[in-house]
Parts: structure tokens; sequence; C-alpha cells
């Protein structure tokens, strides 16, 4: 999946908490979906990482709003 710009609104994860967001979603599959808007992630792109790492599909959903930038600040 591409990124959108919105993604980079926040900064990247340091290892250890990538880490541990990986071994979460091991132990406990993912619980919350990946955001798209068009197709392209707009919040959830550790998310994505940790799941190909793992070697697993990641679930995701359309965001269809009117306010993409609110959505993905909130």
């Amino acid at each position: 999946m591409q990124l959108h710009e919105l993604a980079s609104l926040f900064p990247a994860m340091s290892e250890a908490e990538f880490s541990a967001l990986k071994n979460d979603i091991r132990e406990n599959g993912q619980r919350e979906p990946i955001w798209l808007l068009g197709g392209a992630v707009i919040d959830g792109k550790h998310r994505l990482r940790a799941c190909e790492e793992l070697g697993i599909q990641p679930s995701h959903r359309e965001y269809y709003g009117d306010d993409a930038i609110a959505f993905v600040v909130s």
C-alpha cells in the first residue's frame, strides 16, 4: 500500500516502540484497521509495516468523511 502525505503528520516510532507494537500484533492480532484515503494509507503506517514484517494480511478501511486531517489527528 502507498502512504498518503497525511501519514507523515506524525513522526516515525522509535525502534523500541515499533518492536513493542510488532510484538503486540504478533500476540494479539491487528486490533485497529489501517485507514485509507483513495487507497493510500492516512493512518496506520506502523501497523502496516508490522503486519508486512509478520506476514499478516492487514485489515484496512477506506475513509469517506469530509475532514481527513481532523480524522488523522484525532
